[in-house]
């Protein structure tokens, strides 16, 4: 038991009550690796759920619905997610020594320092060893179509870049969790990292802040990076290079790639690669960014081709 086990409740409910009945949710546990998942119409055995498997197993959930049933050793993909109930972004506390990067911030309120007054959170989760930043809809976001599912996947792509540039001048690092299928820890369970149990709770709570999309997509600003990029014939990694989030953020090209990922060419998908593999979470990305073609999309042949010759001998493509 712990003090916060209502806030399961409060935050499963704020997120997906009103989800329509057809979609399907899920909890996701380690060490085993398991998934749970849930029709939207099974909510409240999905809170009981969370709060009977969090004292052996660190419990997440899927922030983004499925249409289909999830089977149990199994997690949707990026383009099978069918809709979400706002935008997220992860940051770790290096004060709580439970990170290898110290490169954090080391307070709540140094990392809620850099976030812009218009762009207030919904809610704040402390997660044990960092928080959970969400910017709810006013109501949930159906991914009705394969363009709309990349239109949000590239929001989130905006979104986490512009605060990750913010974090930067800071000298702080905030990992990706831009994608659609991301797991993050469920309110009212325990942290077992390291072998603790931290509780996971709501911090902050602010109902009356509401976003549509196109409310967070007009209020992230445009980034520029080009006064960054320099034509070269060989890649080297520098201190000041960040996120490959901010060259998809800001350069039509990569937006294209993304967008139409199952209509590009090979030569396309290698120039785009070119680019996102400088980013300092480069390979992350470039898997990103490939699965979003789930027809060719192949593992062993992205990390053979991000360590191609061919990408890091290229030039930068530039808009």
């Amino acid at each position: 038991m712990t003090p916060y086990e209502d806030h399961a409740t409060q935050f499963l409910t704020t997120l997906y009550g009103h989800f329509q009945d057809d979609q399907f949710l899920y909890l996701w546990t380690l060490p085993d690796r398991m998934t749970w998942c849930f029709s939207k119409s099974d909510l409240k055995t999905m809170m009981a759920a969370a709060r009977a498997l969090q004292d052996e197993r660190d419990v997440y959930f899927g922030v983004g619905a499925s249409k289909k049933e999830i089977p149990q050793n199994k997690r949707p993909k990026a383009k099978e997610i069918s809709a979400i109930p706002g935008a997220w972004i992860e940051i770790d506390l290096a004060a709580l020594g439970a990170h290898a990067k110290q490169n954090l911030p080391k307070t709540l309120e140094e990392a809620l320092s850099i976030i812009p007054n218009d762009l207030r959170p919904t809610l704040i989760v402390l997660s044990g060893n960092g928080l959970h930043l969400y910017w709810l809809f006013k109501q949930p976001w159906y991914l009705l179509t394969p363009k709309e599912n990349r239109r949000a996947a590239l929001l989130l792509l905006r979104l986490q870049a512009f605060i990750k540039q913010l974090a930067d001048v800071q000298g702080w690092h905030i990992d990706s969790t831009a994608d659609l299928n991301r797991l993050l820890r469920v309110p009212g369970t325990l942290n077992h990292k390291r072998g603790q149990k931290k509780p996971v709770y709501i911090h902050t709570f602010n109902p009356d802040i509401r976003y549509d999309p196109e409310d967070l997509e007009s209020l992230i600003p445009e980034i520029d990076l080009k006064h960054n990029l320099q034509s070269q014939h060989t890649f080297t990694r520098l201190p000041t290079d960040a996120s490959a989030d901010l060259m998809i953020a800001n350069c039509k090209f990569l937006q294209y790639c993304s967008e139409e990922a199952p209509n590009i060419s090979y030569g396309e998908w290698m120039a785009g690669l070119t680019n996102v593999v400088r980013g300092v979470d480069g390979l992350e990305k470039c898997h990103e960014l490939s699965s979003l073609d789930g027809e060719r999309y192949s593992p062993d042949e992205t990390v053979q081709t991000r360590r191609s010759s061919q990408i890091k001998s290229s030039h930068l493509r530039l808009c």
